[in-house]
């Protein structure tokens, strides 16, 4: 082997191991994340911008998060209180010494709750097609009322005749 060419060689490496260096340079990809950080953070500030959002810390989410506890845990309260309110099966019976007779419901179709409870109220089985309507709202049985034809008296409590009609608990 000459001179010359092992000084070539040793240039040819010297120089391979400069480009890789430059090229490879560990602290590029440093600089490169940082920079990347930078643009996905603007992106997403500019993301939620456009979209008319806004962006919480963790701390904001965990109080909404408890605030949305408190609310469920009030609507349950508040559930509760207005089913005690509501009338029971004894204190919406009519009094045993008025005669009893019976009436034939036909409930058809296209007819809602009011008008059942006004057909009922008109026919003296109930007292206040109001007391019907607030039970069947109360237990979320407005939409439940079933279509035929139904036998029902005076004696009867709200609570029956809104079991009868609906189908429920039978």
């Amino acid at each position: 082997m000459s001179k010359s060419f092992l000084r070539g060689l040793s240039i040819g490496i010297i120089l391979v191991t400069t480009i890789f260096t430059l090229y490879l340079n560990p602290y590029k990809e440093e600089i490169q994340d940082n920079e990347q950080q930078e643009l996905s953070q603007q992106a997403v500030s500019a993301y939620l911008m456009n979209k008319e959002l806004t962006a919480i810390t963790t701390d904001e989410y965990n109080q909404l998060k408890q605030k949305e506890k408190d609310y469920i845990k009030l609507e349950t309260e508040l559930e509760q209180s207005l089913a005690q309110q509501i009338p029971t099966t004894e204190s919406t019976k009519k009094p045993e010494e008025t005669a009893s007779y019976s009436y034939t419901l036909e409930i058809r179709q296209g007819m809602n709750s009011p008008d059942v409870s006004g057909k009922l109220e008109e026919s003296n089985i109930i007292e206040s097609a109001e007391q019907l309507e607030e039970y069947l709202r109360s237990m979320d049985w407005e939409s439940s009322v079933q279509i035929g034809t139904f036998e029902v008296n005076n004696n009867m409590s709200i609570e029956e005749i809104a079991k009868i009609i609906t189908k429920k608990d039978r």
